[in-house]
């Protein structure tokens, strides 16, 4: 599904590939969406996302192609700089819970109801993340239960985020 990219790392469900895993290929149902993220190794940027996969969302039919670039951002090393420091988290309350309605992708976490818990992410930084909600056939999503909880939402603080996923009648 995605050549290995050198300068970073794509993160989707089941997906660890780069510079921080050789996950690279998935397998989903036919007709299902699925959003990917990236993560940048030192000294590179990011290129752009390649044609099979525009702002890093794959529709699966068949066998889908993907790739990211990473750019290196050359320069040599600076010092300094010191300071700061802390990590930033978000959980994931087990979709599961309550009926396992659906499941939750986003950057380095694939959440879902066999996952038995939770799903947590912790950044070095302040980071804007986008969750993907993704129902099962027979279920929509409501919204996020949680302060400053939401599809794209910005992680600087520790948060838990719960998906509701409703029962369609």
């Amino acid at each position: 599904m995605f050549s290995r990219p050198t300068g970073g790392t794509i993160y989707g469900p089941g997906i660890a590939c780069g510079d921080g895993g050789a996950a690279c290929t998935v397998t989903m149902p036919n007709g299902i969406t699925i959003g990917f993220e990236y993560q940048l190794s030192t000294g590179y940027t990011f290129g752009g996302w390649a044609a099979g996969c525009p702002n890093g969302l794959v529709t699966f039919n068949g066998s889908p192609s993907c790739g990211a670039t990473f750019n290196s951002s050359g320069g040599g090393g600076g010092g300094g700089g010191g300071g700061g420091g802390g990590t930033y988290s978000i959980t994931i309350d087990n979709p599961g819970t309550g009926g396992g309605g659906g499941f939750v992708l986003g950057q380095e976490i694939a959440c879902s109801p066999g996952n038995q818990g939770q799903c947590t992410r912790t950044f070095g930084s302040p980071t804007t993340i986008t969750l993907i909600p993704v129902p099962f056939s027979g279920f929509s999503f409501a919204g996020w239960v949680g302060a400053g909880c939401g599809n794209v939402m910005t992680v600087d603080s520790a948060k838990t985020c719960t998906p509701d996923f409703n029962r369609n009648q």
